[in-house]
């Protein structure tokens, strides 16, 4: 019994030792826990990075100083906040919390905040009620990923397109990449070639080249590229000569190879090494004649200086800038002093313009212009002398080259005398013109006062036939059909000339036409001749056209008569009216083809004279004007009429108006 409490004292005396040391161990581990605690928040507080703490329902808990800094708010708003209440989420922040709480493990991915416009690189470390997260701007490193991408994007680009063949090998001789230029040099592809190495292409002798280059380039990191002659054997089994730029392009060793293929460039410098051989001796023989060639040169200069100073013009040289315009004389020849009464000394001081008349220098720059456009340009213009004397001129001027620089030849030519005769010219057709006016009016006066006495005569003549017509013999009878005939035809002859004269006094203004109404008046004014000939008119629609509506009726009734007058005896006539648009010389372009008798060529110009008959009266009546009427009316509208005919078969009278384009076709 004693030993058991003895024992029993043992064991509550080795408790009470157990029992303070758990006590004194649970009061270090308290006090442990709390600096603990003390230094992870500072640590916390210290770390780079953004960090804060959330419970299972979101609520913050806890956050550093850089968090506030990247939120913008400070720690004692935010905790026991609910996060997304304060930062609405983006749905990959959302699903990436949401799977870190789920699954119960970290979680890492790169996310943009619009909020602070910065790309962040998150942590999300779960725990068992809430979570941890660890977060850092990355922008910076975003930005370099993106520049880099957009610069390795334009070194392919560069590489790919380069115009010699082109490929990167790597230090061990392995080709890693080339670009397309390659394949059609050397026939493979780039997969064919891609990890071959570069001596299957190249020669020993290349390859120690760039061996030696690669060991220069760790001696001397600032070594040039190297150029040299090489060659690469082809697909196709072909040794092709090559010229080759070798250089490093990264601290690998890595080589970036172009070059060129010469291989028919060495073929062209062995013949032209021929020809060279050949030419030293062509230039010997050459020389020789060249020195001839030159004394004769010497003379030829001479010669032409000669020619230069008693030339009958003036003969200028001008050294010309880059816009055309004139500078300082070079050189001027005798004629050029005498007429203006400087010297040579004097003339190498002056320019173009110093010699020009004051209201005429505008037309230096325009001329200039015209010069550099066509090398030669002739124009008009007056020179004052020293004395202030005026001397009009024409000038031909043509650019060359003369020892690199582009200078202007002037050769001018005194025109006072031409001159003075192009004003008594002037004259003479002013007095021409007002002659021709005086001329019209007198036909047009003369015709129509002619018609009176030769209506006397025809009246007379037929009261006498109506009176005395078979009391005188049968001659007598015949005498007075004669003067009545006559008579009709002069007055015929008379109104076709004053017709004629009033195409030129009897103008109206040109006003638009549409010449299908004109064209359907003269069909109306012809209907009994059309009819009673059975005459067939074909035509289409016409344009309108500026002119004077009577004229143009003129012209057609004319043509249109006349195609129906002179038809052939044993078929009807058919009419053809068409016309065509000529956009090269802007004008409409009018046929009238007939089926009749056609004309001889020998008379195609004479029809359209005045008064010019073909045929006698008997055959087909007429006064020998209408077509002369027709020539002048299309004439004054700025046309041309002309006729293309064959014996037999018919003709077709063409003429033309003016296109004006600001007239549409009146419906």
């Amino acid at each position: 019994m004693e030993i058991k409490e003895k024992d029993l004292l043992n064991e509550v005396e080795k408790l009470e030792e157990v029992n303070e040391t758990l006590v004194n161990e649970f009061r270090y581990y308290i006090t442990t826990e709390k600096e603990s605690k003390r230094r992870i928040k500072q640590i916390l507080e210290n770390i780079m990075e953004s960090y804060f703490e959330m419970d299972n329902k979101w609520h913050i808990l806890d956050l550093n100083h850089n968090a506030e800094i990247e939120f913008g708010k400070k720690k004692e708003k935010l905790i026991g906040k609910v996060f997304w209440n304060e930062f609405p989420p983006n749905k990959p922040i959302w699903d990436n919390f949401c799977r870190a709480q789920q699954e119960k493990k970290h979680i890492k991915f790169e996310t943009y905040s619009p909020i602070s416009k910065k790309w962040f690189e998150m942590h999300i470390h779960p725990f068992e009620d809430g979570s941890s997260v660890y977060f850092h701007d990355i922008s910076e490193r975003k930005k370099l990923e993106h520049d880099l991408k957009e610069s390795e994007e334009k070194y392919r680009t560069i590489f790919e397109n380069t115009v010699n063949p082109t490929l990167i090998i790597e230090e061990d001789m392995t080709i890693s990449m080339v670009n397309s230029e390659f394949e059609k040099v050397s026939g493979y592809t780039k997969e064919e070639v891609q990890g071959i190495k570069w001596t299957k292409m190249a020669c020993t002798e290349d390859i120690y080249k760039m061996m030696e280059y690669h060991r220069l380039r760790r001696i001397n990191k600032d070594a040039a590229p190297k150029k040299y002659e090489a060659h690469l054997l082809n697909k196709k089994g072909e040794i092709r000569d090559i010229y080759l730029t070798v250089g490093i392009i990264s601290e690998k060793n890595r080589s970036i190879v172009s070059f060129m293929d010469i291989t028919e460039l060495k073929k062209d410098e062995a013949e032209l090494e021929r020809y060279r051989t050949h030419l030293e001796e062509l230039v010997e023989k050459r020389t020789e004649e060249l020195e001839e060639v030159n004394k004769a040169l010497a003379e030829s200069e001479e010669k032409f200086r000669e020619l230069f100073n008693r030339a009958d013009d003036m003969i200028t040289l001008v050294e010309l800038n880059e816009k055309g315009i004139p500078g300082n004389f070079i050189e001027v020849n005798n004629v050029a002093s005498q007429r203006l009464g400087y010297t040579r000394e004097e003339f190498k001081n002056m320019t173009p313009a110093d010699i020009v008349a004051p209201e005429k220098l505008m037309e230096i720059p325009e001329n200039a212009v015209k010069l550099i456009e066509n090398d030669c340009v002739r124009f008009e213009i007056v020179h004052m002398t020293r004395t202030g004397k005026r001397i009009p001129v024409e000038v031909v001027n043509h650019v060359f080259k003369l020892k690199g620089k582009r200078v202007a030849l002037a050769v001018s030519r005194d025109i006072t005398e031409r001159k003075k005769y192009e004003e008594e010219l002037e004259i003479l057709v002013k007095d021409l013109k007002r002659s021709n006016e005086e001329l019209e009016k007198f036909a047009y006066v003369a015709s129509h006062d002619l018609q009176e006495p030769l209506r006397t005569i025809a009246s007379f003549t037929q009261l006498l036939e109506r009176r005395y017509k078979g009391k005188f013999d049968k001659d007598a009878d015949e005498f007075m059909d004669y003067v009545i005939d006559a008579s009709f035809r002069m007055k015929k002859q008379i109104e076709g000339l004053l017709e004629y004269s009033k195409v030129k006094t009897d103008q109206k203004g040109f006003q638009p036409v549409n010449l299908d109404i004109v064209l359907n008046q003269v069909i109306e004014n012809l209907r009994s001749l059309i009819e009673e000939n059975g005459a067939v008119i074909n035509y289409g629609p016409l344009p309108a056209v500026m002119g004077d509506y009577d004229q143009l009726r003129r012209i057609f009734q004319n043509l249109v008569g006349n195609a129906i007058k002179f038809r052939k005896h044993d078929i009807f006539p058919v009419i053809d009216i068409s016309v065509r648009e000529d956009k090269e010389n802007n004008e409409y372009v009018f046929s009238i083809a007939d089926n009749g008798i056609g004309i001889e060529e020998q008379y195609m110009e004479r029809i359209f004279v005045i008064f010019q008959r073909l045929h006698t009266m008997e055959l087909y009546k007429g006064t020998g004007i209408g077509l002369s009427v027709v020539k002048r009316i299309v004439e004054r509208h700025g046309g041309r009429i002309w006729v293309e005919s064959e014996p037999g078969v018919g003709s077709t009278f063409y003429f033309t108006i003016p296109l004006c384009k600001f007239i549409k076709s009146l419906v």
